[in-house]
């Protein structure tokens, strides 16, 4: 009986049960749509939110790295035999390609007189051409000449012997050296090593007036043959050193230090410097000054006159210093 009486209430649960399930799916039915849409609004709100910071990281970061991983590097200036305006000459080494005929491919160099061989077409005379003037009569020759229909020609300077300038004087490598790139005067004394410690504080340009700007490198203005350059450590370099450009055969001297000498009874002796409104009783500090025994009465001063001869004079302390000049102090007598 009481089996049976739990099966009839099972019996008039399960109804209500399958109904009650069947109102909960209605109900999900009805809000999912409600809902999905309440979700792709949150989606949208969120990716809108999230956007500008990701653009604004993306943003950041490459100029970030950008100023930390890439240096500014120097952009190498061209050579001047390959720039306009700047003309071959005897002695330069260069390439000539002929496009698709190797056989006539070649590297050659200007003789005595500028001229080159080359294959076919024999010799050219290209003293005084630009590459791209030589270029175009390469080519000429080889079409006139009934060797190829059509010819495409490049000329390339491989070394630049023509064209050069010379460091001379107290410096560290003197010598002759290619003028081949753009370089301003303090590029051409730091290619020489720069001053040595004898050196005079000072730059001799000397300019060979038959060579023009115009011929040299573009920009160049006439300038005197002879200029003088400060290289006073104590108010720095002229300025006009970095922006004035080097012509070709221009020479650089930079002289020796002007000296005088003082020994005799006095603490230091040795070879100093000639400096402006030097006078004996300032060289005498410089060489440490007088000994216990030595006399600021019996000073003397061995100088080379004009005409080349030597001659000792008792000096006054207020005398001016000249370059050369042998000081003395004698030892006093009591």
């Amino acid at each position: 009986m009481t089996a049976l009486r739990m099966n009839r209430q099972q019996a008039v649960d399960l109804p209500r049960s399958q109904g009650a399930t069947r109102r909960c799916l209605g109900w999900a039915r009805g809000l999912w749509p409600r809902a999905r849409t309440g979700l792709a609004v949150l989606v949208t709100g969120l990716g809108l939110l999230v956007q500008p910071l990701l653009a604004q990281e993306l943003q950041l970061k490459p100029s970030l790295e950008l100023t930390q991983t890439s240096p500014p590097t120097a952009v190498p200036l061209p050579p001047l035999a390959q720039q306009a305006g700047v003309p071959m000459g005897t002695g330069d080494q260069i390439g000539i390609n002929v496009f698709g005929q190797p056989d006539l491919t070649t590297q050659v160099t200007l003789d005595a007189v500028g001229m080159i061989t080359l294959p076919l077409i024999g010799p050219v005379k290209a003293l005084g051409l630009l590459p791209r003037q030589l270029e175009r009569l390469v080519a000429t020759r080889l079409v006139d000449g009934g060797y190829l229909k059509d010819a495409d020609v490049v000329v390339s300077v491989q070394q630049t012997r023509s064209r050069f300038f010379s460091v001379l004087g107290e410096v560290a490598r003197p010598g002759r050296y290619p003028l081949e790139n753009r370089l301003s005067l303090l590029d051409a004394l730091a290619e020489a090593g720069g001053a040595t410690d004898k050196a005079e504080p000072v730059l001799h340009l000397i300019r060979d007036s038959d060579n023009p700007p115009a011929a040299n490198a573009p920009g160049s203005r006439e300038l005197p043959p002879l200029l003088r350059f400060s290289l006073d450590p104590r108010t720095g370099p002229d300025p006009s050193l970095a922006t004035l450009p080097l012509l070709n055969r221009d020479v650089l001297f930079v002289p020796a230090k002007q000296v005088f000498y003082v020994y005799g009874e006095v603490r230091s002796p040795g070879v100093f410097s000639v400096e402006p409104n030097l006078s004996v009783q300032k060289a005498l500090s410089l060489a440490g000054g007088l000994t216990d025994r030595g006399s600021d009465r019996r000073v003397v001063v061995t100088r080379t006159t004009d005409d080349g001869h030597t001659q000792e004079t008792s000096t006054d302390l207020h005398e001016p210093i000249r370059p050369g000049d042998v000081i003395r102090v004698k030892e006093r007598l009591f």
